[in-house]
């Protein structure tokens, strides 16, 4: 066709005068329908050897990437993510300095000054670790994120969780009440990852226990389901989340930094990628997860699934 085939972004047709390097530069085509469109190049400039003249350019030419429709519909966690790297960098830099200091590794510093940076260093690990947990949320919620697989013994996850949290517990005479009835308790899950999700569910309810008050645990199994209620603590019930650093410091236990409610969607979202589902009525939250047999297990096992 007459007329011209290429077209540059003026801020690229001002590097190739100046014959600076492209890198991923945008251009577009008008020619044969399977060539036209928009590209984009990366290209080097060539030199002769014994003049310095100029020669040209190496370049090669790309098509944007595009997202397929079925990762379209994922721009927000997308964009969520992004968000989260972008609030990492400036994290880790803060955390990195804050080390330096308070480990003293470029010289002597004040003990003042030392113990504001291993506070702020505590304070960036604390916000990170926050990062990771609305990280997960995201990528469980868009199903970008499948828990490890394995077999664990539930019962055996929750009665070390809540043995754990009794003895910090102890010291205000409060505490949980466990009862079990039925069985299988092997779930599909690693046991690590059965641990996360007891102690988010346990220790959100024990950062809320007042003193002398226990709340009631009750598992039970029937063969296929596992399921856990437990009883919600006065504090917790009708009360906006209390998300301020004070609210936080008031509390010997946390399961996270961004308070009860987005700790039981984090947990929701755990339960829901193991195949189960969590809820909350009349002031008690159900966890469901399906039982895993032992021969399920064995079977599980051979299949290499």
């Amino acid at each position: 066709d007459p007329g011209a085939l290429v077209e540059f972004a003026d801020d690229v047709a001002v590097q190739l005068r100046r014959r600076l390097p492209l890198r991923a530069a945008t251009l577009s085509i008008t020619a044969a329908p399977e060539i036209s469109g928009e590209w984009r190049m990366d290209a080097a400039p060539l030199f002769h050897r014994e003049t310095g003249d100029f020669t040209g350019y190496a370049a090669r030419l790309f098509r944007p990437n595009r997202p397929e429709p079925e990762e379209a519909g994922d721009s927000a966690g997308d964009a969520m993510r992004q968000v989260l790297h972008e609030l990492r960098t400036p994290v880790n830099a803060i955390q990195g300095f804050a080390e330096i200091i308070q480990q003293q590794i470029f010289g002597a510093v004040p003990h003042e000054y030392r113990a504001h940076a291993a506070t702020i260093a505590g304070d960036a690990a604390m916000l990170l670790a926050g990062f990771d947990e609305v990280d997960r949320l995201v990528k469980l919620e868009s199903g970008a994120m499948q828990l490890e697989e394995g077999t664990s013994d539930f019962r055996e996850a929750l009665s070390t969780t809540v043995e754990r949290l009794d003895r910090v517990l102890r010291a205000r005479n409060a505490g949980f009440l466990l009862g079990v009835s039925g069985s299988p308790f092997n779930v599909a899950m690693d046991r690590t990852e059965a641990m996360t999700l007891c102690w988010r569910l346990l220790a959100t309810a024990a950062g809320a226990l007042g003193p002398g008050e226990e709340a009631r645990l009750d598992l039970s199994g029937d063969g296929e389901t596992i399921t856990l209620v437990l009883d919600v603590p006065e504090s917790l019930r009708n009360a906006a989340p209390d998300t301020s650093r004070d609210g936080q410091r008031r509390r010997a236990i946390s399961a996270g930094m961004f308070g009860p409610r987005f700790t039981f969607r984090l947990v929701e979202a755990e339960a829901r990628a193991a195949g189960g589902s969590l809820s909350c009525e009349n002031d008690r939250v159900s966890l469901h997860l399906p039982a895993l047999t032992s021969t399920d297990a064995d079977h599980s096992s051979e299949s290499g699934t």
